[in-house]
């Protein structure tokens, strides 16, 4: 029979939360092979998902296999969360960010008021805030003319 893939230890963390977090990446490909769900909170609080702490540590690899297998770019569990662009954009992982965009992630999603093109001009990230800039993401200001 065997454990269900999103079981949670008695922290309330699954295998796939671990395994994001330690950077497994083989033992994350085994979870999402298996049906984990991609869009779940993971980290002690719950506070974040799979895809975005991926991103957060610069895992292309991982955010990658996380896309490939359905995670939507796009998904924050609350709109005070920031989007896995803006964490790209704002980290200038300028690779996850072409990524994200190639895979339909939205540029018009703000926090805080900002966009993903802000977040990155905010950091001072070149890379990624030309990467958005030439994919048509406009700023704030811009998307309000």
């Amino acid at each position: 029979m065997g454990v269900p893939v999103d079981a949670v230890n008695t922290e309330h963390r699954t295998a796939l939360d671990i395994a994001v977090w330690a950077r497994h990446t083989d033992v994350i490909r085994l979870l999402v092979g298996a049906g984990a769900d991609l869009q779940q909170g993971i980290g002690e609080y719950s506070e974040n998902t799979p895809l975005g702490v991926a991103v957060s540590q610069g895992m292309t690899e991982v955010v990658r296999l996380l896309l490939d297998a359905g995670a939507d770019p796009d998904h924050r569990l609350a709109e005070t969360r920031p989007t896995a662009l803006m964490v790209a954009a704002f980290d200038g992982h300028a690779e996850i960010v072409r990524l994200l965009l190639d895979r339909g992630a939205s540029t018009g999603l703000e926090r805080r008021g900002k966009t993903a093109r802000e977040w990155a001009a905010e950091s001072g990230r070149p890379g990624a805030l030309r990467l958005l800039r030439d994919h048509g993401a406009a700023s704030t200001t811009e998307a309000l003319e």
